[in-house]
């Protein structure tokens, strides 16, 4: 099974995405328009940025500036998120969900641990490599996650 982040349903986007944009610092007053009515809409949206850590200063300025979710995830595959974030990757790995090639296991997580109300994902290519993505993207639209909160995803201009 191959990831494509673009194949998401037109309909899951909404009109005002700052869909494959590139992002600088500092902040237009266009892009915090846009970026403020992207962490409050539930779907699926995507911010490009030069680099990981740019990334992780949009999420973190807006996250602190709108306090208004209580259980933060991100998926990553890099370490030093803030503690107040849950590591998917790390819940993952620690509860055994990646330690089989059976898909039901990434389902079940989704089931018992995936109670959030935020999320991003750093689609660095180390992650996107991964065997068991592919999976977990589809489990975000069977579970329709993207129905129930904003998804964020980070691209980088570095892949």
């Amino acid at each position: 099974m191959k990831h494509n982040l673009t194949r998401i349903p037109a309909v899951e986007i909404q009109p005002f995405d700052i869909a494959l944009e590139t992002m600088h610092e500092p902040f237009s007053e266009s892009d915090v328009l846009k970026l403020q009515d992207t962490f409050l809409t539930n779907g699926i949206h995507y911010i490009k940025t030069t680099h990981l850590k740019a990334g992780r200063i949009i999420i973190q300025t807006f996250l602190q500036s709108l306090p208004i979710y209580t259980e933060i995830a991100c998926l990553t595959m890099h370490e030093n998120l803030d503690m107040s974030v849950i590591d998917m990757y790390k819940e993952l790995l620690d509860n055994n969900y990646l330690n089989s090639t059976d898909i039901r296991n990434l389902e079940e997580f989704f089931i018992d641990q995936c109670f959030i109300d935020f999320m991003w994902i750093e689609a660095t290519q180390g992650l996107l490599d991964t065997s068991w993505f592919a999976i977990f993207e589809q489990n975000i639209h069977d579970f329709k996650l993207c129905q129930t909160m904003p998804i964020i995803i980070l691209l980088y201009e570095d892949h």
